[in-house]
């Protein structure tokens, strides 16, 4: 799988270009502040230079489309109040508590706004202040009209064109002038910055150097070489190497790389990555922190996709909704461990409210994984307001959520929906029969044991160290208070086995027994095999779940029931319902909502969804 990508130069050398998320908060205007002949802010201040700056270069980012912070700087209500802050933008007379003259003046680049692009200059700074301390005069004819509410995000053409939304191309690897050190396209790269910057290569490592290096990156284990006659014998894969032509034939190279992929030890060694990226572990976590004994199928998994060079597309299909894509595919249903690879917590609680907040919280933890580790993205940014600074709504959140509300985490079968049915099926029947051979013979020695009762009781209780009244009392009288007394201080002791019963029979009912509980025994040992589980995910059945879009993130505040979506930024001509219907479309099994295929078929969409975006990422993680 990862050996396609690095072989992908294309794809690698694109992204060596590629520069980290930026966007602009508040901006600043280029026209001179407005002042009358004292240099004081006049009365038309507001109309001259506040409003135009606000307009031109801020409501972009604090307007009605968008409101990042919670900040809407449109609206004099609005202002007055601030946003998630708590603190008011502009407190009118006090400009060194109004929150935006801190934040132009703020000395913290990662404060500092505007974020990007210089910093507002010292009139420009003095303008703000004067006309807050002189009571941010704000006409009433700008106020609107009820009471301000805060918009939703509105993603734009202008956020969709951001390069990483961009579709993929073909990037032609820079000319170099040392063509000498250059071995592939990504040499380019490096030694086109490399004569740029006036700096030189270093040296090239000697033959066991360089062979020791590639172990370890490939293989993680160091090489255990041996001389032999000018060659060298490598022991961990029983190899010969030819150091002289490890440097001087690229053919030599390529040859010890491909072995080394070859070893089982490559997947162990690059599953590890992953397997941090997916947050796994073999146990809960939390206070309690239980086993989990069938988390290792999706460990595995991970392993023998790098080893078996499974492609990067169906990597991540399989772990999104591998059992509604390929169902009868084992690797592919162990693949959804990767869902529910976070830490839990028990939902068992007997408070409503805990129960309520523990399944929230896992929830985010999948849609919150699924978006760094496939696309880079922090959506759990947006469960509880619009992301700050990427075109993320607070409703995208949700409407990633519905594909993971319909399912849970569970030990599920490793068969396809034909083999369990089958499996099911035939448990019942074996159920059943174990059933009536059990009730067969436990009926007969019911019976049977009721002529020979007292005589077994009576064996028992003159084992006690009692008195005779009490021995006759618990024989003869058995409703009495003190009788009932007695027997439930000797429970223990008068506890009567079928086994104690039998003994007491006689020859030929012992036989008789014997032949009813042998027939249970061989039942018994015909039961259907257990199929092999991992811990995984599944839907809880072809209905998808009622998910809600909770207010500022609180579980208790449902504010509007929602449908299965996706990350708005990156839909383009194909909406959520055409994914949805083409992948219920698909069949695959009939116990599932198929939400988590819609989702796959989206995210590995290089034309219409997130493909662009989960290509980029994957060759930055290598």
């Amino acid at each position: 799988m990862i050996k396609n990508v690095v072989r992908s130069q294309t794809i690698v050398v694109a992204c060596l270009l590629l520069t980290t998320f930026a966007s602009t908060s508040f901006c600043y205007a280029q026209q001179s502040p407005t002042r009358d002949d004292a240099g004081l802010v006049s009365e038309d201040t507001y109309h001259k230079s506040i409003q135009p700056l606000l307009v031109s270069k801020c409501i972009k980012c604090h307007g009605p489309e968008k409101q990042k912070g919670g900040l809407r700087l449109d609206q004099k209500a609005a202002v007055f109040k601030g946003g998630d802050s708590g603190e008011a933008a502009i407190v009118p007379g006090k400009s060194m508590d109004s929150r935006l003259l801190k934040l132009v003046i703020a000395k913290d680049e990662n404060e500092r706004m505007p974020p990007e692009g210089e910093p507002l200059t010292g009139p420009q700074i003095e303008l703000l202040k004067k006309w807050i301390d002189a009571g941010a005069e704000w006409p009433e004819t700008e106020a609107p009209t009820s009471k301000p509410t805060r918009l939703e995000m509105v993603v734009t053409d202008e956020d969709r064109n951001h390069w990483s939304f961009r579709p993929l191309q073909t990037v032609t690897p820079p000319v170099v002038v040392d063509q000498a050190w250059i071995r592939n396209s990504v040499d380019q790269f490096v030694r086109h910055t490399q004569e740029a910057k006036g700096l030189t290569p270093a040296a090239i490592a000697n033959a066991r150097t360089l062979i020791r290096r590639v172990y370890f990156d490939v293989i993680g284990l160091p090489p255990m070489l041996i001389d032999n006659g000018g060659m060298l014998h490598e022991q961990t894969l029983g190899i010969d190497i030819d150091p002289v032509a490890i440097l001087t034939q690229p053919a030599a190279y390529s040859a010890l790389i491909n072995q080394l992929l070859a070893s089982p030890h490559y997947g162990e060694r690059w599953a590890r990555h992953w397997l941090d990226v997916a947050r796994y572990a073999d146990s809960n976590g939390q206070e309690g922190d239980a086993d989990r004994p069938n988390a290792y199928r999706f460990r595995d998994f991970v392993i023998r996709s790098f080893n078996d060079d499974l492609p990067y597309d169906t990597f991540v299909r399989w772990q999104l909704a591998g059992d509604e894509i390929a169902p009868d595919n084992p690797q592919a249903i162990a693949a959804t461990g990767f869902i529910v690879a976070g830490n839990s917590t028990m939902l068992n609680v007997p408070m409503e409210e805990e129960k309520l907040r523990n399944r929230a919280n896992e929830l985010d933890d999948m849609v919150s994984t699924t978006s760094q580790a496939f696309l880079g993205l922090t959506l759990a940014c947006a469960r509880c307001h619009d992301h700050k600074y990427d075109p993320l709504p607070t409703r995208d959140y949700y409407r990633m959520m519905c594909a993971f509300n319909s399912g849970d985490r569970v030990d599920v079968p490793l068969a396809s929906p034909a083999v369990v049915k089958d499996r099911r099926d035939a448990t019942d029947a074996w159920q059943k029969q174990m059933n009536a051979a059990r009730k067969k013979r436990d009926e007969w020695l019911q019976t049977a044991r009721q002529p020979i009762a007292r005589q077994v009781l009576a064996e028992k209780v003159a084992k006690l160290q009692i008195s005779d009244d009490e021995k006759k009392l618990l024989l003869d009288n058995s409703d009495d208070p003190a009788a009932k007394k007695l027997a439930d201080k000797y429970k223990k002791e008068l506890k009567i086995d079928d086994t104690e019963y039998v003994a007491a029979l006689s020859s030929e009912q012992q036989a008789n027994w014997k032949e009813l509980d042998t027939a249970v025994k061989q039942i018994a040992y015909q039961k259907p095999a257990s199929l092999p589980t991992g811990f995984a995910f599944a839907d809880f059945s072809s209905e998808p779940r009622e998910t809600w879009l909770f207010e500022r993130g609180d579980f208790m505040a449902r504010n509007e029931r929602l449908s299965l979506g996706f990350l708005t930024v990156m839909q383009r001509d194909k909406s959520a319902d055409d994914y949805w219907n083409a992948a219920r479309a698909s069949k695959g099994r009939d116990d599932s909502t198929q939400q988590r295929y819609a989702m796959a078929d989206w995210m590995t969409d290089t034309e219409h969804g997130a493909g662009v975006l989960l290509a980029r990422v994957i060759t930055n993680r290598v």
